[in-house]
């Protein structure tokens, strides 16, 4: 940068090679300064994106939460947890629940001549829990005896299960 210094004015040759130089000085500054303002321009719509993208990202995550607590979890220690074998209920009614798979996530239960695939789901209780939604049954154990439910039409298929074997 320059800096214009006025000592002694020689001649007028001379004071126009210094007016010359201030002028080149003040030009080179006006564009160091638009730069500046350019950059900030630039900077200040990349904040702006940024946090438009960022708001975006929370809503995203607010919906993915809000579907993922819709959504029955898979509860693989549960499933663990469940005795395979047959069960006998009330009424002389019988099921088997076998087939758990190795990484607990699911089971198979035979009832009435038919077998049903069934999905762990975490139950609020603290209960065993299997369902298929496409059948609409739903397997519960608690406090070691079970019951098979019908949760379309709210009815009670096998009462009082006890493992046998």
């Amino acid at each position: 940068m320059f800096v214009c210094k006025f000592t002694t004015i020689p001649t007028i040759a001379a004071l126009a090679l210094i007016l010359a130089a201030c002028a080149a000085d003040t030009s080179a500054l006006d564009n160091d300064r638009l730069e500046q303002a350019r950059l900030a321009r630039r900077l200040d719509m990349q904040a702006w994106e940024l946090q438009v993208r960022i708001r975006e990202a929370a809503e995203l995550r607010a919906r993915l939460d809000a579907e993922a607590a819709s959504r029955p979890l898979a509860a693989p220690v549960l499933v663990a947890a469940m005795r395979t074998g047959e069960y006998e209920c009330d009424l002389s009614r019988r099921v088997e629940l076998k087939q758990v798979d190795p990484h607990g996530r699911s089971a198979t239960l035979h009832w009435q001549g038919r077998d049903y695939p069934m999905q762990a789901v975490r139950a609020a209780t603290g209960a065993l829990r299997l369902e298929d939604p496409q059948a609409g049954l739903v397997w519960l154990t608690i406090l070691g005896k079970s019951i098979l439910l019908d949760s379309r039409d709210g009815k009670q298929l096998a009462n009082d299960c006890n493992h046998v074997s």
